[in-house]
């Protein structure tokens, strides 16, 4: 049985090679309600080499935490799997494989009057309780909402009516070189 888990990762800028997440949140939702959030944050300093290797535990765990079956839900989830990636990468943990919604693209598609599709205005637009922005827990469960409010208006029955819209999941497969 697949796992739903929404991903928010936060990151001192734009470039996954030359910046770095600050913070990542996994928020599981819908079959698995139960499971338990997790936050991690990071220092520039978590990917130099003294502390590479507690790095690493902690993003070993955190793969434990996805699991293998999960599949990952983000605003933006190129953005988002790209900077996961090259996290991994630089800890030396290998192989890992995810799959992703991308709730960006859905709302562009199922929400085309809208002039804004950042996390903050699909709130807005959508009555979606939350947080303060650009917090990842906080943003973690916005899209956990957004993606459970963008499929409740597409009507979707299932993932393949889903993927017909969306079209086929975000991958990033990955091993540390």
């Amino acid at each position: 049985m697949e796992r739903w888990i929404a991903l928010d990762v936060e990151t001192t800028g734009l470039s996954p090679t030359r910046h770095e997440i600050c913070e990542l949140a996994l928020v599981p939702f819908g079959i698995d309600v139960d499971a338990n959030e997790h936050v991690l944050r990071f220092t520039q300093a978590d990917f130099h080499p003294s502390p590479l290797a507690a790095t690493r535990l902690r993003l070993l765990a955190l793969l434990r935490a996805i699991g293998a079956d999960a599949v990952l839900v983000a605003h933006n989830a190129a953005f988002d799997l790209a900077f996961l990636a090259e996290a991994l990468r630089r800890a030396r943990v290998s192989p890992f494989a995810f799959r992703a919604y991308c709730t960006l693209r859905l709302a562009r598609k199922l929400l085309p009057g809208l002039s804004r599709f950042d996390l903050a205005a699909l709130r807005d637009a959508l009555q979606i309780e939350g947080g303060r922005p650009h917090v990842a827990l906080a943003d973690a469960r916005a899209v956990a909402a957004l993606f459970k409010s963008l499929v409740e208006r597409g009507g979707f029955a299932d993932e393949a009516a889903l993927r017909a819209l969306h079209g086929p999941p975000v991958r990033v497969r990955a091993r540390c070189g």
